[in-house]
């Protein structure tokens, strides 16, 4: 029986060691889009104002205004928190199929399921539910690396941050030999 065990345990790091390539890949994916939306994020902050939220809204039917363009980036942001919302539901279910097909409906209901974001908010409002918005997304993150760590031994973001430091490092030193 102790033999059995050992083996088990054997089977199951070797099966961790192979997985955790795809695993590191798939974390860095997922921290790559947390990125690029926190950008849309900033974009959407600083471009909400009386101009463009709140009663301004309204105006968002007209390109070009500031209304139009925080319509836009925030359609964005809105669409990641449907599909992030959808993606956990499914890997929550054991199929991955349990949701089915889902209506425009449930997909609006999805979309402010994780942060209440809407331009005909005051400007204020708006900008506090983002900011609320991209805390959740990046602690989600950060839960994310930790269980990495606790599963494979090693925290990626933690590795990465260090790489972009020798590379900054790297690229000083460069520009002082030139």
């Amino acid at each position: 029986k102790e033999i059995d065990n050992i083996m088990k345990r054997r089977a199951a790091a070797f099966e961790k060691e192979e997985s955790a390539p795809q695993a590191e890949q798939a974390f860095f994916n997922a921290a790559s889009q947390n990125k690029m939306i926190d950008n849309y994020i900033d974009r959407a902050i600083d471009q909400t104002d009386l101009s463009s939220a709140g009663l301004a809204s309204a105006s968002s039917i007209i390109g070009g205004t500031p209304a139009a363009n925080l319509n836009a980036i925030l359609e964005t942001i809105q669409a990641d928190s449907a599909f992030s919302t959808l993606q956990a539901m499914r890997e929550a279910s054991k199929t991955g199929g349990a949701l089915g097909s889902v209506s425009e409906r449930e997909l609006s209901l999805l979309t402010n399921s994780r942060a209440a974001i809407s331009q005909s908010q005051s400007p204020e409002q708006l900008r506090k539910h983002l900011r609320e918005y991209k805390d959740v997304r990046n602690k989600a993150l950060s839960r994310t690396a930790k269980a990495f760590e606790k599963d494979y031994g090693y925290n990626p973001m933690k590795i990465q941050q260090e790489n972009q430091a020798e590379q900054s490092q790297g690229i000083k030193i460069l520009r002082r030999i030139r």
